[in-house]
Protein backbone atom coordinates (compact mmCIF):
# COMPACT_ATOMS: atom_id res chain seq x y z
CA UNK A 1 0.00 0.00 0.00
CA UNK A 2 1.33 3.20 -0.82
CA UNK A 3 0.73 5.04 2.64
CA UNK A 4 3.04 3.04 3.93
CA UNK A 5 5.92 3.50 1.35
CA UNK A 6 8.23 6.75 2.35
CA UNK A 7 10.67 8.23 1.12
CA UNK A 8 13.63 8.75 3.05
CA UNK A 9 17.75 10.22 2.64
CA UNK A 10 20.24 8.40 2.88
CA UNK A 11 20.82 9.80 5.86
CA UNK A 12 18.65 8.26 7.53
CA UNK A 13 18.70 4.57 6.68
CA UNK A 14 19.26 2.03 9.89
CA UNK A 15 19.50 -1.60 9.08
CA UNK A 16 16.29 -2.99 10.07
CA UNK A 17 14.38 -0.73 7.43
CA UNK A 18 13.25 -2.32 4.05
CA UNK A 19 14.34 -0.91 1.26
CA UNK A 20 10.86 -0.66 -1.51
CA UNK A 21 12.62 1.36 -4.19
CA UNK A 22 16.45 2.07 -4.75
CA UNK A 23 14.77 5.11 -7.34
CA UNK A 24 17.16 4.56 -10.27
CA UNK A 25 16.41 2.16 -11.94
CA UNK A 26 18.51 4.21 -15.12
CA UNK A 27 21.74 3.87 -12.49
CA UNK A 28 24.40 1.18 -11.91
CA UNK A 29 23.89 -0.11 -7.54
CA UNK A 30 25.80 -2.77 -6.27
CA UNK A 31 22.60 -4.99 -5.23
CA UNK A 32 20.87 -7.52 -7.58
CA UNK A 33 17.56 -6.42 -6.06
CA UNK A 34 15.84 -2.98 -5.67
CA UNK A 35 13.89 -4.52 -2.74
CA UNK A 36 15.36 -6.05 0.39
CA UNK A 37 15.89 -5.87 3.56
CA UNK A 38 19.15 -3.61 4.92
CA UNK A 39 20.80 -6.18 7.14
CA UNK A 40 24.23 -3.81 7.86
CA UNK A 41 26.01 -0.79 7.61
CA UNK A 42 28.21 -2.43 4.63
CA UNK A 43 25.11 -2.29 2.42
CA UNK A 44 24.46 1.90 3.44
CA UNK A 45 28.35 2.18 2.29
CA UNK A 46 27.75 0.48 -0.50
CA UNK A 47 24.73 2.46 -1.35
CA UNK A 48 26.88 6.01 -0.46
CA UNK A 49 29.40 4.73 -2.93
CA UNK A 50 27.02 4.25 -5.89
CA UNK A 51 25.76 7.63 -5.50
CA UNK A 52 22.44 6.49 -4.60
CA UNK A 53 20.91 9.41 -2.54
CA UNK A 54 17.12 8.80 -1.72
CA UNK A 55 14.88 6.25 -2.03
CA UNK A 56 11.43 4.94 -0.59
CA UNK A 57 11.29 2.16 2.76
CA UNK A 58 8.31 -0.10 3.17
CA UNK A 59 7.48 0.60 6.75
CA UNK A 60 5.37 -2.60 6.93
CA UNK A 61 8.36 -4.49 5.97
CA UNK A 62 10.93 -2.93 8.16
CA UNK A 63 11.46 0.07 10.62
CA UNK A 64 9.64 3.46 10.40
CA UNK A 65 11.17 7.05 9.76
CA UNK A 66 7.70 9.21 10.94
CA UNK A 67 8.57 12.16 9.84
CA UNK A 68 9.59 10.79 6.48
CA UNK A 69 6.98 11.98 3.48
CA UNK A 70 4.81 9.18 1.83
CA UNK A 71 4.92 8.40 -1.40
CA UNK A 72 1.59 10.18 -2.45
CA UNK A 73 3.02 13.36 -0.47
CA UNK A 74 5.69 13.04 -2.72
CA UNK A 75 4.34 12.60 -5.76
CA UNK A 76 2.02 15.86 -4.57
CA UNK A 77 4.38 17.93 -4.07
CA UNK A 78 6.18 16.89 -7.19
CA UNK A 79 3.16 17.58 -9.70
CA UNK A 80 2.69 20.85 -7.97
CA UNK A 81 6.11 22.16 -8.79
CA UNK A 82 5.91 20.65 -12.22
CA UNK A 83 2.21 22.83 -12.86
CA UNK A 84 4.09 25.73 -11.41
CA UNK A 85 7.12 25.23 -14.41
CA UNK A 86 4.56 25.40 -17.09
CA UNK A 87 2.88 28.19 -16.23
CA UNK A 88 5.97 30.01 -16.38
CA UNK A 89 6.76 30.07 -20.08
CA UNK A 90 4.59 29.67 -22.88
CA UNK A 91 5.54 26.97 -25.36
CA UNK A 92 6.53 27.79 -29.44
CA UNK A 93 3.48 27.95 -31.28
CA UNK A 94 3.20 25.81 -33.86
CA UNK A 95 3.39 26.37 -37.74
CA UNK A 96 1.41 23.71 -39.19
CA UNK A 97 -1.64 21.35 -37.86
CA UNK A 98 -1.11 18.35 -36.53
CA UNK A 99 -3.03 16.09 -38.86
CA UNK A 100 -1.16 17.73 -41.82
CA UNK A 101 2.06 17.48 -40.44
CA UNK A 102 1.65 14.06 -38.85
CA UNK A 103 2.36 12.23 -42.81
CA UNK A 104 5.06 14.52 -43.84
CA UNK A 105 6.73 13.40 -40.54
CA UNK A 106 6.06 9.98 -40.66
CA UNK A 107 7.96 9.74 -44.08
CA UNK A 108 11.01 11.64 -43.14
CA UNK A 109 11.02 9.29 -39.89
CA UNK A 110 11.09 6.23 -41.85
CA UNK A 111 14.04 7.70 -43.95
CA UNK A 112 15.50 8.43 -40.95
CA UNK A 113 15.54 5.27 -39.63
CA UNK A 114 16.90 3.36 -42.56
CA UNK A 115 19.95 5.74 -42.82
CA UNK A 116 20.66 5.12 -39.02
CA UNK A 117 20.33 1.57 -39.51
CA UNK A 118 22.46 1.25 -42.19
CA UNK A 119 25.29 3.60 -40.16
CA UNK A 120 25.04 1.04 -37.42
CA UNK A 121 25.53 -1.75 -39.32
CA UNK A 122 28.63 -0.11 -41.61
CA UNK A 123 29.55 0.41 -38.09
CA UNK A 124 29.13 -3.27 -36.59
CA UNK A 125 30.57 -4.47 -40.06
CA UNK A 126 33.83 -2.15 -39.53
CA UNK A 127 33.07 -0.44 -43.00
CA UNK A 128 33.57 3.56 -43.54
CA UNK A 129 30.73 5.80 -42.23
CA UNK A 130 28.72 7.49 -45.32
CA UNK A 131 27.77 10.38 -42.59
CA UNK A 132 25.83 12.65 -45.27
CA UNK A 133 22.53 10.91 -44.89
CA UNK A 134 22.55 11.66 -41.68
CA UNK A 135 22.92 15.06 -41.75
CA UNK A 136 20.44 15.42 -44.51
CA UNK A 137 17.79 13.18 -42.10
CA UNK A 138 18.70 15.51 -39.23
CA UNK A 139 17.83 18.89 -41.70
CA UNK A 140 14.52 17.35 -42.67
CA UNK A 141 13.58 16.25 -38.73
CA UNK A 142 14.63 19.78 -37.99
CA UNK A 143 12.16 21.91 -40.20
CA UNK A 144 9.24 18.63 -39.00
CA UNK A 145 9.85 19.68 -35.44
CA UNK A 146 9.86 24.07 -36.51
CA UNK A 147 6.59 22.94 -38.20
CA UNK A 148 4.97 20.82 -35.47
CA UNK A 149 6.82 19.12 -32.86
CA UNK A 150 4.23 17.26 -31.83
CA UNK A 151 4.29 14.90 -35.05
CA UNK A 152 7.50 13.64 -34.54
CA UNK A 153 6.41 13.06 -31.06
CA UNK A 154 3.85 11.09 -31.73
CA UNK A 155 5.22 8.64 -34.26
CA UNK A 156 8.76 8.13 -32.06
CA UNK A 157 6.70 6.74 -29.26
CA UNK A 158 6.02 3.81 -31.51
CA UNK A 159 8.99 1.38 -31.21
CA UNK A 160 9.55 -2.27 -31.18
CA UNK A 161 11.37 -4.23 -28.83
CA UNK A 162 13.73 -6.06 -30.98
CA UNK A 163 14.91 -3.10 -32.95
CA UNK A 164 15.56 -0.70 -29.88
CA UNK A 165 18.68 0.79 -30.13
CA UNK A 166 17.12 2.58 -34.14
CA UNK A 167 14.20 3.71 -32.26
CA UNK A 168 16.10 5.06 -29.08
CA UNK A 169 18.82 6.85 -31.47
CA UNK A 170 16.04 8.67 -33.52
CA UNK A 171 14.04 9.77 -30.63
CA UNK A 172 17.31 11.12 -28.39
CA UNK A 173 17.67 12.93 -31.74
CA UNK A 174 14.30 14.07 -31.99
CA UNK A 175 13.95 15.38 -28.57
CA UNK A 176 17.44 17.63 -28.44
CA UNK A 177 16.64 19.24 -31.69
CA UNK A 178 13.27 19.61 -29.88
CA UNK A 179 14.44 21.33 -26.58
CA UNK A 180 17.18 23.04 -29.09
CA UNK A 181 14.75 24.58 -30.63
CA UNK A 182 12.86 26.11 -27.75
CA UNK A 183 16.73 27.38 -26.48
CA UNK A 184 16.43 29.41 -29.62
CA UNK A 185 19.46 28.51 -30.53
CA UNK A 186 20.98 28.57 -34.32
CA UNK A 187 19.57 25.77 -37.19
CA UNK A 188 22.84 24.90 -37.51
CA UNK A 189 23.22 23.92 -33.93
CA UNK A 190 19.54 22.52 -34.02
CA UNK A 191 21.13 20.46 -36.63
CA UNK A 192 24.12 19.21 -35.14
CA UNK A 193 22.39 18.20 -31.86
CA UNK A 194 20.92 16.04 -34.26
CA UNK A 195 22.61 14.35 -35.31
CA UNK A 196 24.54 13.83 -32.02
CA UNK A 197 21.57 12.74 -30.43
CA UNK A 198 21.40 9.87 -33.67
CA UNK A 199 24.60 8.63 -33.44
CA UNK A 200 25.35 9.10 -29.44
CA UNK A 201 25.13 5.34 -28.92
CA UNK A 202 27.11 3.99 -31.75
CA UNK A 203 29.64 2.39 -29.65
CA UNK A 204 27.01 -0.09 -28.67
CA UNK A 205 27.04 -1.71 -31.87
CA UNK A 206 30.59 -2.90 -31.00
CA UNK A 207 29.55 -4.46 -27.48
CA UNK A 208 28.90 -7.93 -27.11
CA UNK A 209 24.63 -8.71 -27.97
CA UNK A 210 24.00 -11.00 -25.58
CA UNK A 211 25.48 -8.33 -22.86
CA UNK A 212 23.30 -5.87 -24.91
CA UNK A 213 20.33 -7.83 -24.38
CA UNK A 214 20.62 -9.33 -21.07
CA UNK A 215 17.21 -9.25 -19.28
CA UNK A 216 18.71 -8.67 -15.90
CA UNK A 217 20.95 -7.09 -14.11
CA UNK A 218 24.49 -7.05 -15.45
CA UNK A 219 27.19 -8.88 -13.26
CA UNK A 220 30.37 -5.97 -12.96
CA UNK A 221 32.18 -7.55 -15.48
CA UNK A 222 29.38 -6.77 -17.97
CA UNK A 223 28.88 -3.61 -16.40
CA UNK A 224 32.24 -2.51 -17.16
CA UNK A 225 32.42 -3.85 -21.07
CA UNK A 226 28.33 -1.93 -21.40
CA UNK A 227 30.09 1.35 -19.71
CA UNK A 228 33.25 0.88 -22.95
CA UNK A 229 30.29 1.55 -25.37
CA UNK A 230 31.06 5.36 -24.79
CA UNK A 231 34.66 5.01 -25.69
CA UNK A 232 34.25 2.97 -28.71
CA UNK A 233 31.36 5.38 -29.55
CA UNK A 234 33.51 8.64 -29.32
CA UNK A 235 36.30 7.11 -31.07
CA UNK A 236 34.38 6.34 -34.27
CA UNK A 237 32.82 9.86 -34.73
CA UNK A 238 36.47 11.83 -33.83
CA UNK A 239 37.90 9.86 -36.79
CA UNK A 240 35.48 11.85 -39.38
CA UNK A 241 37.03 15.54 -39.59
CA UNK A 242 33.73 16.95 -40.95
CA UNK A 243 31.80 16.42 -37.73
CA UNK A 244 31.75 18.95 -35.37
CA UNK A 245 32.76 18.58 -31.56
CA UNK A 246 29.06 19.66 -30.84
CA UNK A 247 27.94 16.11 -32.73
CA UNK A 248 30.37 14.07 -30.75
CA UNK A 249 29.23 15.56 -27.20
CA UNK A 250 26.36 13.63 -26.81
CA UNK A 251 27.95 10.55 -27.00
CA UNK A 252 30.83 11.79 -25.01
CA UNK A 253 28.99 13.13 -22.11
CA UNK A 254 24.80 11.01 -22.09
CA UNK A 255 26.16 8.80 -19.01
CA UNK A 256 27.89 11.66 -16.87
CA UNK A 257 25.73 13.12 -14.28
CA UNK A 258 25.39 16.66 -12.29
CA UNK A 259 26.31 15.09 -8.98
CA UNK A 260 29.16 13.67 -10.40
CA UNK A 261 28.40 9.92 -9.96
CA UNK A 262 28.29 9.14 -13.80
CA UNK A 263 30.68 7.50 -16.26
CA UNK A 264 33.22 7.50 -17.68
CA UNK A 265 34.73 10.57 -16.42
CA UNK A 266 32.75 11.36 -13.38
CA UNK A 267 32.51 14.94 -14.80
CA UNK A 268 29.98 17.24 -12.33
CA UNK A 269 27.95 20.38 -12.77
CA UNK A 270 29.59 22.58 -15.11
CA UNK A 271 31.94 20.49 -16.35
CA UNK A 272 29.87 18.16 -18.40
CA UNK A 273 28.59 20.57 -21.37
CA UNK A 274 25.09 21.99 -21.94
CA UNK A 275 24.52 19.61 -24.97
CA UNK A 276 25.88 16.68 -23.08
CA UNK A 277 23.56 17.28 -19.65
CA UNK A 278 20.90 17.70 -21.99
CA UNK A 279 21.42 14.57 -24.07
CA UNK A 280 21.72 12.60 -20.48
CA UNK A 281 18.16 13.84 -19.57
CA UNK A 282 16.54 12.67 -22.85
CA UNK A 283 18.53 9.47 -23.07
CA UNK A 284 17.19 8.54 -19.19
CA UNK A 285 13.50 9.96 -19.82
CA UNK A 286 13.56 7.58 -23.37
CA UNK A 287 15.15 5.09 -21.87
CA UNK A 288 12.28 5.15 -19.12
CA UNK A 289 9.05 5.56 -21.24
CA UNK A 290 10.70 2.71 -23.70
CA UNK A 291 9.60 -1.28 -23.86
CA UNK A 292 12.64 -3.46 -23.26
CA UNK A 293 13.06 -7.28 -23.18
CA UNK A 294 13.75 -6.92 -18.92
CA UNK A 295 11.78 -2.84 -18.74
CA UNK A 296 8.25 -1.95 -18.98
CA UNK A 297 8.51 1.73 -20.00
CA UNK A 298 6.38 4.04 -17.37
CA UNK A 299 3.91 6.33 -19.23
CA UNK A 300 5.62 9.47 -20.30
CA UNK A 301 4.08 11.98 -17.07
CA UNK A 302 5.41 9.62 -14.35
CA UNK A 303 8.82 9.75 -16.43
CA UNK A 304 8.32 13.29 -15.93
CA UNK A 305 8.29 13.55 -12.73
CA UNK A 306 10.84 11.26 -12.60
CA UNK A 307 12.88 12.87 -14.24
CA UNK A 308 11.95 16.03 -12.25
CA UNK A 309 12.65 14.04 -8.72
CA UNK A 310 15.98 13.02 -10.01
CA UNK A 311 17.12 16.72 -10.59
CA UNK A 312 17.37 17.84 -7.05
CA UNK A 313 20.93 15.58 -7.52
CA UNK A 314 21.49 13.60 -10.92
CA UNK A 315 20.90 16.35 -13.62
CA UNK A 316 20.90 19.70 -13.98
CA UNK A 317 17.58 21.35 -12.42
CA UNK A 318 17.59 24.16 -15.14
CA UNK A 319 17.67 22.35 -17.73
CA UNK A 320 15.17 19.75 -16.57
CA UNK A 321 12.73 22.27 -16.48
CA UNK A 322 13.61 23.66 -19.89
CA UNK A 323 12.53 19.73 -20.89
CA UNK A 324 9.17 19.43 -18.82
CA UNK A 325 8.12 22.92 -20.57
CA UNK A 326 9.12 21.72 -23.85
CA UNK A 327 7.18 18.79 -23.85
CA UNK A 328 4.90 19.52 -21.06
CA UNK A 329 3.39 17.38 -18.11
CA UNK A 330 0.94 15.30 -20.93
CA UNK A 331 2.40 14.91 -24.11
CA UNK A 332 0.62 14.62 -27.10
CA UNK A 333 -0.20 10.90 -27.24
CA UNK A 334 -0.45 10.42 -23.55
CA UNK A 335 -4.04 8.48 -21.87
CA UNK A 336 -5.46 10.45 -19.36
CA UNK A 337 -8.87 10.07 -17.18
CA UNK A 338 -11.28 13.03 -17.23
CA UNK A 339 -13.32 14.41 -14.38
CA UNK A 340 -16.48 12.95 -16.53
CA UNK A 341 -15.31 9.33 -16.51
CA UNK A 342 -13.95 9.46 -19.39
CA UNK A 343 -10.90 7.97 -21.21
CA UNK A 344 -9.16 10.33 -23.65
CA UNK A 345 -6.07 10.55 -25.52
CA UNK A 346 -3.87 14.37 -25.30
CA UNK A 347 -4.65 15.62 -29.17
CA UNK A 348 -3.05 18.90 -28.71
CA UNK A 349 -1.10 21.45 -26.38
CA UNK A 350 -2.82 24.83 -25.77
CA UNK A 351 0.25 27.25 -26.29
CA UNK A 352 -0.99 29.43 -23.44
CA UNK A 353 -1.61 26.48 -21.26
CA UNK A 354 0.23 23.76 -21.09
CA UNK A 355 -1.80 22.05 -18.23
CA UNK A 356 -4.98 21.70 -20.12
CA UNK A 357 -4.66 20.28 -23.78
CA UNK A 358 -7.05 19.79 -26.16
CA UNK A 359 -8.03 15.82 -25.30
CA UNK A 360 -10.25 13.16 -27.69
CA UNK A 361 -12.15 11.18 -25.64
CA UNK A 362 -12.97 7.59 -26.86
CA UNK A 363 -14.46 5.49 -24.07
CA UNK A 364 -16.07 5.98 -20.87
CA UNK A 365 -14.35 4.59 -18.01
CA UNK A 366 -17.15 3.64 -15.58
CA UNK A 367 -19.69 2.27 -18.48
CA UNK A 368 -17.00 0.44 -19.66
CA UNK A 369 -18.07 1.36 -23.05
CA UNK A 370 -16.26 3.04 -26.12
CA UNK A 371 -18.21 6.22 -27.08
CA UNK A 372 -18.04 8.51 -30.06
CA UNK A 373 -14.51 9.55 -30.33
CA UNK A 374 -15.01 13.75 -29.68
CA UNK A 375 -12.50 16.50 -28.82
CA UNK A 376 -12.43 18.18 -25.92
CA UNK A 377 -10.53 21.40 -25.24
CA UNK A 378 -9.91 21.61 -21.50
CA UNK A 379 -9.00 25.19 -21.68
CA UNK A 380 -12.27 26.31 -22.49
CA UNK A 381 -15.24 26.13 -20.24
CA UNK A 382 -18.66 23.75 -20.31
CA UNK A 383 -20.58 25.09 -23.55
CA UNK A 384 -17.62 26.34 -25.44
CA UNK A 385 -16.13 22.63 -26.14
CA UNK A 386 -14.56 22.28 -22.76
CA UNK A 387 -16.49 21.86 -19.41
CA UNK A 388 -13.70 18.81 -18.14
CA UNK A 389 -10.09 17.88 -16.36
CA UNK A 390 -7.53 15.46 -16.61
CA UNK A 391 -7.77 13.53 -13.11
CA UNK A 392 -4.65 11.64 -13.72
CA UNK A 393 -2.97 10.03 -16.57
CA UNK A 394 -3.16 6.69 -17.51
CA UNK A 395 -1.17 3.11 -18.01
CA UNK A 396 -2.43 2.12 -21.06
CA UNK A 397 -1.68 -1.36 -20.87
CA UNK A 398 -3.98 -1.91 -17.91
CA UNK A 399 -6.62 -0.67 -20.09
CA UNK A 400 -6.28 -2.78 -23.05
CA UNK A 401 -6.27 0.25 -25.39
CA UNK A 402 -3.95 1.73 -27.90
CA UNK A 403 -4.28 5.83 -27.43
CA UNK A 404 -2.07 6.49 -30.76
CA UNK A 405 -4.52 4.25 -32.48
CA UNK A 406 -7.39 6.73 -30.99
CA UNK A 407 -5.62 9.86 -32.07
CA UNK A 408 -4.49 8.98 -35.49
CA UNK A 409 -7.49 7.70 -36.68
CA UNK A 410 -9.42 10.90 -35.32
CA UNK A 411 -6.53 13.07 -37.17
CA UNK A 412 -7.44 10.85 -40.33
CA UNK A 413 -4.00 9.88 -40.26
CA UNK A 414 -5.27 6.06 -40.49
Amino acid sequence: MDEYVKKIHIDQLRPGMYIADLDCGWMSHPFWLTRFKVKEEAQISQLRDAGIVEFYIDTQKGIDVFDAQSVNEVNLSLDKEILNILAEKPSHAATADLGSELPRAKAILERAHETIHTVLLDAKLGRKLNLSPVRDAAMQLTESVCRNADALNILTRIKEKDSYIFHHSISVGVLLMLLQHDAGVSDDEVIDAGIGGMLHDIGKVYIDPNILNKPGKLTDLEFAEMRKHVGYGVSALKSYQELSYDVILPALEHHERYDGTGYPFQKKGDQISILGQKAAIIDVYDALTSERCYHKGMPPPMAIRKMFEWSKHHFNPQIVREFVRSIGIYPVGTLVSLESGKLAVVSEHNADDLTSPKVVAFFHASKKIHIQPHEIDLARHFGFGGGDRIIRPEDERSWGVDPQYYLQQWLGFI
